[in-house]
Parts: C-alpha cells; structure tokens; sequence
C-alpha cells in the first residue's frame, strides 16, 4: 500500500508539472501548483527511516535519515524557501526528474 500511494503521489506530481510545462505555464506558477504535490510524498517518505530502524527494510536508518533529510532540504529550503528559485526553470525540472525517479521506483 505504502509503494502504491508514494507511486500515484509522485506520478500526479509528474502530470502536473509537464501539464503545467505544456501548457506554457510560468516557472513559478509550476512550482506554486507543484508544491501541493510534492510535500505530502516527500514527508510519509520519512516512513522509510521508521521502516529501516524497526527493521522492515534491510538498510541502515542513517543512510536513509541523510537521503531523507537531502531531498527535504532542497524541496523546503532550498526550492520553496528561496524566491529567486521558484522564479527559476530550474525548479520545475528538478521536480520533472525527482518525480520521475521515484515513480520508477516505488511499484
């Protein structure tokens, strides 16, 4: 169930973001549109440090704590945090990548 709904949250983050590209949309209306999208999946992946220290996961709970704690901080910080970078292409890009990943990787 987890994988399942990490899956759809990062694949309508996705549509969003190429629908919004596609539609001629501004870098920062993308982004205000993303943001919704992006924050609830990036918060339950906190899950995965809970599944590695109770043991359901075989990885370490640091490695993941730190993968976890990266992404945060470029998504809160970094990417909502910081004006000059919503005003940027570089954000809708980052999350167009980044949702593509994990949309791979969680079925």
């Amino acid at each position: 169930v987890y994988n399942g709904v990490l899956a759809v949250a990062w694949g309508a983050l996705l549509y969003v973001v190429a629908a919004g590209a596609g539609a001629g949309g501004s870098p920062k209306g993308i982004n205000t549109a993303a943001a919704r999208f992006a924050r609830l999946p990036q918060l339950a992946a906190l899950m995965e440090v809970i599944h590695a220290m109770i043991g359901l996961v075989p990885s370490s709970p640091l490695m993941a704590l730190t993968q976890w704690g990266g992404k945060a901080h470029a998504l809160f910080a970094i990417l909502y945090g910081v004006p000059q970078v919503q005003s940027s292409w570089m954000g809708p890009v980052m999350l167009a990548v980044w949702a593509l990943s994990e949309v791979i990787r969680y079925p």
